[in-house]
């Protein structure tokens, strides 16, 4: 489900031919090309810079940032 969850699961089924198929698996660290994971929606990369677009044409000037220390 998650990037915790995933992280978990993810060496098990690379090595093992499994499809992992993840709806809300966000983590930058987790994009590896050719690997068993499928996700929904795209990484933390990509979402950080379309936001940032629709709030500037929002006409956000500031945002306070903040972040969790994990996958």
């Amino acid at each position: 489900m998650s990037s915790a969850e995933v992280s978990e699961v993810k060496s098990y089924a690379d090595a093992n031919g499994l499809l992992v198929i993840s709806q809300s698996s966000t983590s930058p660290t987790l994009s590896i090309p050719g690997d068993s994971l499928f996700r929904f929606c795209p990484d933390d990369t990509m979402q950080g810079e379309a936001i940032a677009r629709v709030m500037r044409e929002h006409g956000m000037r500031w945002i306070v940032p903040i972040r969790r220390g994990d996958t």
